[in-house]
């Protein structure tokens, strides 16, 4: 049986040369008919393919008759069950692998849009694909089965991937057909036909993925899940993963060289005169999470523009001469990045010393908000240690911040910043973290907690230095009053002066935890905020 030919033609019937005999006499000028090689009928003994196909109703109720007078019962049966699957399909019952191909095929046809089928997703996530051929098929090293090829334009797994759409393939066998109707049957797969309620959905998808595609660069929040995939290490799978709460995202497609095929010849609906078919877009956004530090495909229906908010400046609570250095940084942002667009600076470091909880990181987050760029914050363990790894490292995160024109956050940058001694190993971790700033052309900040252990050549490298203390009583009395409100924790301005008292000189983050602690007690235990209530909560902070 020649399978290359059933893909284009339908399912293939062996018929006895004696029927083939008198059907190329009684049908001789059909061309399926005409096709049979005269040689082959040399032989009674022997048997001939014919395409069900090519047939028409009055040759198939003659082929019927002919096989059920001959006694060839099983192949009648066959034919008896592909005219069933293609007069209904959707109601047929499924008695055979070759009952299924055909009756695939006109469940698809019957109702076409685009001759598609639908993944049935996670979360209403329904991607479409092209069929482009059903066929049967038998071989030496597989039970026969019923393949169906599709074909989309998906996100990469593989950079080899890039100059082709994915072709998936999709078998059948047996033990699938327990499920008797050909709908039942595709969705044990994971697919569904097309319908035009899908249709629109996908529509409105593609409006949507025309529109972020071309925002390269720029911050997203992403919900629901996404595609992990890892190009570096050459894996070609893609894991799949829950966020468990919104994600920021960047639109990081300016990476990648991705092409579009826009339409393909299809064998299967060349048949009905449809010369070529249009290949769907699965409309997924090449992004770099800014939570997890990983590239992911994230459908454009989980993803919404992030909006930033320059009206966070005036919770930010720190010393007039520190919200005054931030305000011209932020009124000279312009200038600073044309002369790092124009080569004349070596970017901007800003360094923030000073001890845990005093507002070092949220300085940068505030910072990113009111310039409206999105914050890469990298911890200092992502390094690594070893002097070739972190300038390896180092260089690369850095390369991603300069593309995306992101303010970059080095936290805790302690072991790469202090100053050097005797210590071979960690003087040439400092060397490696300062040769590679050289070639950095952005806006970084340095947090330490190390305020007297800065190396010289660190420091002369910032434009800027700020010393974080602990709030001083007015400053911590509009952190309690700020933190507050923001918590929905209401507390009158005599406990909140109260509070200022009792815990004088503890830092912001104390404060931020503290005030959780206690909202979350007084309203398990129903009562009103007081000192002593916050006194009880702070022994389980060791304040």
């Amino acid at each position: 049986m020649d399978q290359e030919q059933e893909r284009y033609q339908g399912i293939a019937i062996a018929i006895s040369t004696a029927i083939a005999k008198e059907a190329k006499s009684n049908f001789s000028a059909a061309e399926w008919a005409q096709n049979i090689p005269a040689y082959l009928l040399l032989r009674d003994d022997d048997e001939i393919t014919i395409y069900f196909n090519q047939l028409d109703e009055a040759q198939k109720d003659w082929l019927h008759k002919r096989l059920t007078e001959g006694g060839h019962s099983v192949t009648a049966g066959t034919l008896a069950g592909l005219r069933q699957a293609e007069k209904d399909p959707a109601n047929a019952e499924i008695k055979g692998l070759k009952m299924l191909a055909q009756a695939l095929g006109q469940y698809l046809l019957r109702d076409m849009i685009d001759g598609w089928i639908y993944t049935i997703g996670g979360q209403d996530e329904q991607m479409p694909w092209l069929v482009n051929n059903i066929y049967y098929q038998e071989g030496s090293n597989a039970p026969p089965n019923v393949v169906v090829q599709i074909v989309a334009n998906t996100p990469l797994m593989s950079m080899e991937d890039i100059n082709r759409p994915t072709t998936r393939f999709v078998y059948f066998f047996g033990d699938d057909l327990r499920h008797k109707r050909v709908a039942d049957i595709l969705a044990t797969k994971g697919y569904v036909k097309e319908t035009q309620t899908l249709k629109d959905a996908y529509l409105k998808a593609t409006v949507k993925f025309s529109d972020y595609l071309v925002k390269l660069n720029e911050q997203f929040v992403a919900e629901g899940e996404g595609l992990e995939v890892d190009y570096e290490r050459g894996r070609r799978s893609a894991e799949r993963i829950v966020f468990d709460g919104p994600n920021k995202v960047i639109n990081d497609e300016g990476v990648m060289r991705r092409k579009f095929f826009a339409q393909l010849d299809s064998p299967l609906w060349a048949n009905i005169g449809k010369i070529y078919s249009e290949i769907p877009i699965h409309p997924k956004i090449f992004c770099f999470n800014l939570e997890t530090h990983t590239n992911m495909w994230i459908h454009v229906d989980r993803l919404t523009e992030y909006v930033y908010n320059p009206a966070l400046r005036e919770k930010l609570i720190l010393p007039e001469e520190h919200r005054d250095l931030v305000d011209i940084l932020t009124q000279d942002m312009d200038v600073l990045m044309e002369d790092i667009i124009a080569g004349k600076s070596g970017g901007t470091t800003i360094l923030c010393k000073g001890a845990p909880g005093l507002g070092k990181t949220l300085t940068a987050e505030v910072y990113s908000e009111v310039v409206g760029r999105p914050l890469y914050r990298v911890h200092s363990g992502q390094l690594g240690v070893d002097s070739a790894a972190v300038e390896l490292t180092l260089d690369k995160i850095l390369k991603r911040a300069q593309r995306w024109g992101a303010v970059m956050l080095i936290d805790e940058a302690d072991v790469y910043i202090r100053q050097r001694s005797n210590d071979i190993d960690h003087n040439a971790v400092v060397a490696s973290f300062l040769r590679t700033l050289e070639y950095f052309h952005g806006l970084l900040f340095l947090t330490t907690n190390r305020v007297d252990d800065v190396d010289d050549a660190i420091a002369s490298r910032c434009i800027a230095t700020i010393v974080f203390d602990p709030p001083s009583p007015d400053d911590a009395k509009r952190i309690w009053k700020v933190l507050a409100d923001q918590f929905e924790f209401k507390l009158t301005d005599k406990l909140i002066n109260d509070l200022g008292k009792e815990f004088d000189g503890i830092s912001g983050r104390d404060i931020k935890e503290l005030l959780k602690l206690t909202a979350k007690w007084c309203r398990r235990k129903q009562v009103k905020p007081s000192v002593k209530v916050f006194k009880s909560c702070a022994q389980f902070r060791g304040l």
